[in-house]
């Protein structure tokens, strides 16, 4: 099953859209690596993650 890793490695868009995010907040998705498996979820955690922090 493809986690976070495999999502930013073959969508350019997932990609771009990760870094455009607060390091902390890339970081926190990088824990969670493995709960992340399609660019949907990525937009969900990540404003998980700034909604959390800010």
């Amino acid at each position: 099953m493809k986690n976070l890793n495999d999502i930013l490695a073959s969508d350019s868009n997932a990609r771009q859209f990760f870094l455009t995010l607060p390091e902390d907040v890339q970081g926190a998705l990088i824990q969670n690596t493995n709960q992340i498996h399609n660019i949907d979820e990525l937009h969900f955690h990540a404003q998980q993650e700034t909604n959390r922090k800010y």
